[in-house]
């Protein structure tokens, strides 16, 4: 658990429990399953499970008001090939119904970012949506069959990184590349 002054500012369903101190709280959150973060101090514990709060804001010491972020040990699976020169990370976006036919994909509301839909609730703007060359091209004849978003790697790095590329949703791996995870959105700063 990592310990910090602040509160969570963007959340929903808390739950207040009584436990009677501060560590007894961060344990409660520790020991619980989804639990993510605990909030609150000596005289209070609220705690928050996974999906249910979204940002915290930094304090002081003078707020007496503490946040506990629950952290995991990461596990890596090495399982790709290191015959890969790139690698791919989804990122929001899905194509939207009405796009889904090759003669809709060629109309300018279904050109580019404007044939998606977004979920991430920190995406305000598609400016960092530059697209590989001759992408998105996941629609063709008997329709769509490149329906999610991913952003590029590449090692060494190459023209293709950074820029992102319509895929198939289900995809994993195959002779070019591999996903290797995902990218949430959080606010810029």
């Amino acid at each position: 658990m990592i310990v910090i002054w602040g509160r969570p500012t963007n959340s929903s369903d808390p739950l207040t429990v009584s436990v009677g101190s501060w560590s007894s709280c961060v344990s409660y959150c520790y020991k619980s399953l989804y639990c993510v973060l605990a909030f609150g101090n000596d005289a209070s514990c609220t705690i928050f499970n996974f999906g249910s709060v979204y940002e915290i804001e930094k304090l002081t010491s003078s707020s007496n008001l503490m946040v506990a972020l629950k952290t995991s040990k990461g596990v890596v699976i090495d399982n790709a090939d290191s015959a890969y020169t790139a690698a791919g990370f989804w990122i929001s976006g899905t194509r939207k119904k009405s796009c889904y036919t090759l003669v809709k994909a060629k109309t300018p509301e279904c050109n580019g970012t404007n044939a998606f839909e977004f979920t991430d609730q920190y995406l305000t703007t598609m400016a960092g949506f530059q697209w590989a060359p001759n992408t998105p091209d996941g629609v063709n004849g008997t329709g769509s069959f490149q329906n999610c978003i991913q952003m590029w790697t590449q090692s060494p790095q190459a023209n293709l990184s950074g820029l992102v590329d319509d895929t198939e949703c289900n995809y994993r791996s195959g002779g070019y590349f591999a996903i290797r995870g995902y990218i949430c959105g959080k606010p810029a700063g």
